[in-house]
């Protein structure tokens, strides 16, 4: 009798195999917004409460472990086609499914008597032919939980005659009855896949189409139960009536194009159940006091549009607690006799109101092409944002360059120990900055949470010890150096990166921008694509060093004498 392993009876347990075949590679497209976000909501009101959608990166892994065994055949299947960006692969289990010039795709279906509009009959005797593949799209269409289809009209490929006969074959039921997460433009087909398990509806592409109100009624009156619905571009006004119907709506994203004026907003403000909101602002008259708006749920705020805009919506945000909020600050020119600090003292007065909530805050100032110097501003200007203790993550993108010294950020990492993502550039670096490799030993010592970190710092082996004074063992994984490496003892830079942060994933910085001569030809190169490139790989080595002398010794071994080998 052959024993069973341990590692079989594992691989028995579906859950055991559900989690290891999600391992393979989680997909890093940006337009796939479903990647490893978890669904909220309430459990009696989704199926798949907290289910974690991704798009696999291997799908071919998956379809080979599908073949294997019947044992991992079902859950590589569901994994494989619980996210879908077209429903091309679902027809194509129609044996009549074929294409037409390479381009459209046609489908005869079980389809008995006219089809309105069109001269076509389907034979009685077509249907046994193709009975068995349509019970196998029955099948696979109730795996598919997520469909993102691109807005780019050229992608779709399937001609709009195989959806009518859908719609004949279905008789107002849904193609894919379990969908839970649905991206895709406003067109006549989009009114298959609405279903009672909807949550989340995204309308890529144009919106504010003749079909906006239809798909939204219908949406309304067949998935009452939807929590987060977006539009790339702007709703139309009308349709705001509508959304206001839904009960649990709970998160709502306008577009990235300015709404059509205060009367808009107003209506927006008017949904309070709101726990998320999505909205850029057009330039409208100065709110007064009695312009109030009460979000009593709302908990985070993503706002864009001009400098007087928000600042009068967060004055007149009442009683919303924040805990994450995001500010995109369009471009314009600084008014008459004012200067950088004067704006972003301005900027930053009315967030103060939410320092015992934030969680998460972003500041961005929108990209320009513009020819000016570095502007200055100095670092005491950031002071009102030191008072957010249980800050998180914090995205800090700004045309004017912060003054930040050593002690400067020493005060930022006492004022928020709980960071875990710490993200600050300045587009500009005409000046060489004022912090250096200690700001780094401080956010190591101070901030143990923290993983991922981008910073404007002068890293120079000149202002290095020989050997790293500090050994620690922080779990930072990303670091991002926003200024170019203006040194190349590459080996010892990474020593004392690998001292303070010796797991660290990823390292990088902005390169130098050379001037090109083409008379002279350039020098050899060093055996490296560019200066972070040879601090990333020394750094990498290093790491390659301390693992292996742990090997040798069997025992923990200090990075310090580890490094030493260099």
């Amino acid at each position: 009798m052959v024993p069973v392993l341990a590692s079989h009876r594992a691989l028995a347990v579906p859950e055991i195999l559900h989690y290891i075949f999600l391992e393979f590679g989680p997909s890093e497209d940006p337009g796939l917004h479903f990647t490893a976000v978890t669904l909220s909501g309430s459990s009696a009101a989704c199926q798949w409460d907290g289910e974690v959608y991704f798009n696999p990166g291997n799908r071919d892994a998956l379809a080979k472990l599908a073949r294997c065994c019947k044992a991992f055949a079902d859950i590589a299947l569901e994994i494989l086609w619980k996210v879908q960006t077209s429903i091309v692969p679902l027809l194509s289990l129609v044996t009549s499914f074929k294409k037409r010039d390479g381009s459209y795709v046609r489908i005869k279906l079980t389809i008995s008597g006219p089809i309105a509009n069109q001269s076509i009959h389907v034979h009685q005797t077509f249907v046994s032919k193709i009975a068995g593949s349509w019970k196998r799209v029955e099948l696979y269409a109730r795996r598919i939980r997520c469909l993102v289809v691109s807005a780019d009209a050229g992608a779709r490929k399937i001609d709009d005659f195989v959806f009518v006969q859908l719609a004949q074959l279905l008789k107002e039921k849904p193609l894919l009855p379990l969908l839970h997460t649905l991206t895709y433009p406003i067109s006549a087909e989009i009114f298959l896949f609405v279903t009672d398990h909807l949550r989340r509806v995204t309308i890529n592409g144009r919106s504010g189409q003749r079909g906006e109100a239809a798909f939204l009624h219908a949406l309304l009156e067949k998935a009452p139960g939807v929590q987060h619905i977006a539009s790339w571009t702007t709703f139309l006004p009308s349709s705001l009536a509508i959304l206001a119907k839904f009960n649990h709506l709970t998160h709502l994203n306008t577009g990235d194009q300015a709404i059509t004026g205060l009367p808009y907003l107003k209506a927006v403000a008017g949904f309070r159940h709101l726990l998320e909101l999505h909205i850029c602002l057009p330039r409208f008259p100065k709110l007064t006091p009695a312009d109030r708006i009460l979000m009593p749920a709302l908990q985070t705020l993503v706002i864009s549009g001009d400098d007087q805009s928000i600042q009068d919506t967060l004055q007149c945000l009442c009683n919303a607690p924040l805990v994450s909020l995001a500010i995109t600050y369009h471009w314009s020119k600084l008014p008459k006799g004012s200067s950088w600090d004067d704006l972003w003292q301005h900027r930053l007065k009315p967030i103060s109101k939410w320092v015992a909530s934030l969680q998460s805050l972003e500041l961005v100032d929108q990209e320009r092409d513009s020819g000016d110097d570095e502007a200055l501003v100095h670092s005491s200007n950031f002071d009102p944002l030191l008072g957010i203790a249980q800050l998180k993550y914090f995205k800090f993108t700004s045309e004017a360059t912060f003054e930040f010294t050593d002690s400067y950020f020493l005060k930022i990492a006492e004022s928020w120990p709980k960071l875990q993502t710490l993200l600050i550039n300045f587009r500009k670096y005409e000046h060489e900055p004022r912090a250096t490799y200690k700001s780094l030993e401080a956010f190591a010592n101070l901030c143990p949470d923290l993983r991922h970190l981008s910073l404007r710092i002068y890293l120079n082996s000149g202002n290095l010890h020989t050997s790293p004074r500090m050994i620690l063992k922080h779990g930072l994984q990303r670091l991002y150096i926003t200024t170019p490496m203006s040194d190349s003892n590459y080996f010892l830079i990474a020593r004392h990166l690998v001292a303070l942060f010796p797991y660290l994933q990823e390292v990088d910085g902005a390169e130098r921008e050379e001037e090109e001569d083409e008379d002279e030809e350039e020098p050899p190169a060093s055996g490296f694509l560019g200066d972070w490139d040879a601090v990333a790989a020394a750094v990498r080595l290093c790491q390659v060093t301390i693992e292996d002398h742990r090997m040798r010794s069997r025992a923990p071994v200090i990075a310090h004498s580890a490094c030493e080998v260099f």
